[in-house]
This record gives C-alpha cells, structure tokens and sequence, in this order.
C-alpha cells in the first residue's frame, strides 16, 4: 500500500566542512526537509545563490544539533535559517544532502 500525503517530509545528517585555518572541519547538523513536488522544485534556478537559498526556505522544515562558538544549544529560527543559508558552504552541504536524498527514494537504494 502507498500511503498519499500531502507534504511528506524527512531529516537527515548534514555534513558540512566548515572553513578552519588551512583546511575544513567537518560538522554535522540534522535538517527535517519538506519533499518537494516537481512543479516547486521546477521554480527554481538552482545555480544561481538566489534562487537556491529561496529553494532552502521552502524545502527546509527545521535544523536541529545546533550551536554557537562555546557549544551551547541554539534553538532553530527564521534568522538562523537566512544565517546559515548565507554562507555558501553550508548551503551547499543543505542542497547536496536534499539531492542525495532524493536520488536514493527515486532509484530506491
């Protein structure tokens, strides 16, 4: 049985290499995402920043496993979102992992 809902959603492990001295550090926050249909994801020029930072707004839910420079918890936010989204390696790693995880529900692996 395939169960119809309206917008399905998912969270994944984001991994994102964060600029550090000569090299990256690799972090990792989790991401709920909204699965697009075809027609929303149609929308947008995704190799353009604009548009892929629109596109993150609409796919992105929540992030979680936030936190600021002393390791406190940082509750998720709109401001955090346009943050984030902001720096292009984090809004690269949040558009790979959606991709990638829409690659595998469509190729089933």
């Amino acid at each position: 049985m395939f169960n119809v809902v309206s917008r399905p959603t998912f969270t994944r492990d984001v991994p994102v290499n964060v600029p550090s001295g000569d090299g990256f550090e690799e972090q990792t926050l989790k991401a709920t995402f909204n699965a697009l249909t075809d027609d929303e994801q149609g929308t947008f020029n995704l190799a353009t920043p604009d548009d892929v930072k629109d596109f993150l707004r609409k796919a992105i839910v929540s992030l979680d496993d936030l936190a600021d420079e002393e390791g406190n918890p940082v509750t998720y936010s709109p401001a955090i979102l346009e943050d984030l989204i902001g720096r292009g390696y984090v809004r690269i790693a949040l558009l790979a992992t959606y991709t990638r995880a829409q690659i595998k529900a469509v190729t089933g692996n």
